[in-house]
């Protein structure tokens, strides 16, 4: 019998044959931009795009969404963004940074409402046979947020 797989798993090499590898790494960064700047002016934006020339797979350029206060912090700081992005995507793929002052996603998710501790209870007796520790934090904080959005609080 197989073990269990997490869904990134077995989407990632779909989406990849789907949309392309450009897609999948700006999928990727968004998932892991949280991660590779916790703290910081960058927390504050949040990935749109990542465009290449054609025909090339590098010089790109990554679109972020940034609160209109932090685009002139962020702007200052784009050399270190870039650096940072290309060590994480493992090449010299981003040379230019493109700023739209909206606010940004991650300051939204960021406060998220909170859930009466009833729901946490029941989301938390729901999945209590989840062996998976990891598994189950993730299926916690869907639930929640899917509780919290249902009951419009």
């Amino acid at each position: 019998m197989s073990r269990p797989r997490s869904l990134a798993s077995l989407v990632r090499p779909v989406a990849r044959r789907a949309i392309g590898k450009q897609a999948a790494g700006i999928g990727q960064l968004m998932a892991d931009w949280p991660a590779l700047f916790p703290e910081g002016p960058a927390q504050h934006a949040w990935p749109e795009a990542l465009s290449f020339p054609r025909g090339r797979g590098g010089g790109g350029t990554l679109t972020l969404r940034v609160d209109p206060a932090d685009a002139l912090i962020l702007q200052h700081d784009g050399g270190r963004i870039i650096a940072r992005v290309n060590q994480h995507l493992g090449q010299e793929a981003v040379t230019r940074l493109k700023f739209v002052q909206r606010i940004a996603r991650s300051s939204v998710t960021r406060s998220p409402k909170r859930a009466p501790p009833a729901a946490a209870q029941e989301v938390d007796a729901a999945l209590s046979n989840v062996e998976s520790s990891e598994l189950r934090e993730r299926l916690r904080r869907i639930g929640i947020a899917l509780w919290t959005r249902d009951q419009g609080s």
